[in-house]
């Protein structure tokens, strides 16, 4: 793709270019020195304030219009096409294939098609940071990028139909290029904000309307950033104008929880009331969510090589007495694993005993308080722990808010998921002390299985993100304090009668 000369601009075309984005892309192109602008616009909306722009020819075409797209797109050839146009709504569909996938897919397809017919050198598609994620499977010690795809099976059991339209889609345009020699490239923006030039209230400006005007939902499964529009606009012409663009292009500043979106809303604007706290059956819904990951990850664990070194990244620290203590590290996480066999103690013996709650502070000395915060099911609930100041680092003077969730496999494995909850959905629960330091407690629980002679193997992970490097002497003292606890728990198991599996 040739350098476009300062003095000599091609015609390019936009779809979708009386909204949000679109508007500004079309007064951007004007601005970078374009001088006719095709405007694609839905049959009867309102395009007044870009019909009035010198430059600009409005089309009215639906993109699931073939005839109609290709007339908008018809005076292009050359230059370019800037497909932003596609479905976008807060409520949910009622039919999501005819109101979201549908023109999201089919309308891509009919403007790349226009675009090939009459040789557009490049188009440029605007896609969305919900085709990256939500991606629960993505490795949590790396960063979100562009190599990150939504996960259409997780997204449709939830019903979050517009990141598989905008996922879709974007499969569709790829393989589209690749079958007609298409250039297309394609940009992620996150939540655009910035100044509306168009008429109406587009769905993420809505977004901070609604915090603003107090709404409680807490979209607990939705990630976003945060990007000005403009820089949006300038990133379309940019990838516009480089001839070695090619792929995805994240635009945005982050990627971050609902949650941590509201809290940046409510300092920016404290004379507003932007709630933070989540309702319960929020909390449950997201608790189930984020402990299906977690429960898969200590299973991981207790099935690798059952004792010393092994391929899978375990390196044995210390083996005595039948008791393994390994630790793996990924990136900046350091998740330390102990394993051992109780002799004529069934699983459901040992969970009692090490889920006692009130006994914690019998098999952790460290530990100053140990309080259910709140029950949500029978096998969920969410709990606070806090550490003295005589406690070892890492943990001294620190508090964890976290959920607990109990599961039974179906070969009767016992499996206890410990994490902490997001800050900001910990700091509606319960207050932080005043000079406590609330900790992280990442993928963290126990995995009992059952052996033949009614006992059992227990495996205890737990993962921390000291963000580096992790100093000898922690590794030690973790290790003394992984030793002693199980010791204490042995005693305390062998004092506690068997009552049998359920």
């Amino acid at each position: 793709m040739a350098e476009q000369t300062p003095n000599h601009k091609p015609p390019v075309c936009v779809t979708g270019a009386n909204g949000f984005i679109g508007t500004w892309l079309v007064r951007t192109l004007l601005d970078h020195g374009y001088a006719t602008v095709h405007a694609s616009v839905l049959p009867g909306s309102d395009a007044a304030h870009i019909r009035s722009l010198s430059g600009v020819v409005v089309h009215e075409a639906d993109v699931l219009d073939a005839a109609a797209v290709s007339t908008a797109i018809e005076g292009c050839a050359g230059g370019g096409v800037f497909h932003v146009a596609s479905p976008c709504t807060l409520e949910d569909p009622e039919d999501p294939q005819t109101e979201l996938v549908v023109p999201a897919v089919q309308g891509t397809l009919n403007v790349l098609a226009a675009a090939k017919m009459y040789g557009v050198r490049r188009v440029v598609l605007t896609s969305s940071i919900s085709a990256l994620v939500p991606n629960p499977n993505w490795p949590r010690d790396k960063v979100f990028d562009e190599s990150s795809w939504t996960d259409l099976d997780y997204c449709k059991s939830r019903q979050k139909w517009y990141p598989v339209s905008k996922t879709l889609a974007e499969e569709a345009a790829g393989e589209f290029a690749e079958k007609h020699r298409l250039d297309v490239v394609a940009i992620h923006p996150a939540t655009c904000l910035g100044p509306l030039l168009q008429p109406g209230l587009n769905a993420s400006c809505a977004v901070l309307q609604q915090l603003l005007q107090g709404s409680t939902d807490t979209q607990e499964y939705h990630w976003l950033g945060a990007v000005h529009v403009k820089d949006v606009a300038e990133a379309q012409v940019l990838l516009f104008e480089t001839p070695a663009a090619s792929g995805r292009y994240l635009c945005t500043n982050g990627i971050y929880q609902y949650g941590d979106f509201a809290e940046r809303v409510s300092k920016l604007f404290p004379e507003f009331t932007v709630h933070r706290s989540i309702s319960e059956d929020s909390l449950r819904r997201y608790v189930f969510f984020a402990s299906e990951n977690c429960i898969q990850e200590l299973l991981s664990a207790s099935d690798s090589n059952r004792f010393g070194n092994g391929s899978d990244g375990w390196k044995v620290i210390t083996l005595e007495n039948g008791v393994e203590i390994s630790k793996r590290r990924s990136g900046s996480l350091h998740t330390f694993r102990s394993r051992w066999v109780l002799r004529s103690v069934s699983p459901q013996q040992f969970i009692t005993v090490a889920n006692a709650i009130d006994a914690a502070k019998q098999w952790d000395p460290d530990l100053v308080e140990a309080r259910y915060i709140k029950n949500l099911e029978d096998n969920l609930s969410i709990i606070r722990f806090r550490f003295g100041e005589n406690s070892k680092p890492l943990f001294r003077n620190r508090e964890f808010i976290v959920y607990e969730r109990q599961e039974t496999m179906d070969d009767g494995t016992l499996v206890v998921a410990v994490a902490s909850l997001p800050k900001e959905i910990a700091a509606g629960l319960h207050p932080k002390q005043s000079n406590a330091i609330r900790g992280l407690l990442l993928q963290s629980g126990w995995v009992v299985e059952k052996l033949e002679d009614d006992s059992c193997m227990v495996t205890y992970v737990v993962q921390l993100d000291p963000a580096g490097w992790l100093p000898k002497c922690f590794v030690n003292r973790l290790t003394t304090k992984l030793v002693m606890i199980i010791e204490n728990l042995r005693k305390l198991v062998q004092t506690c009668p068997n009552n049998g599996d359920t």
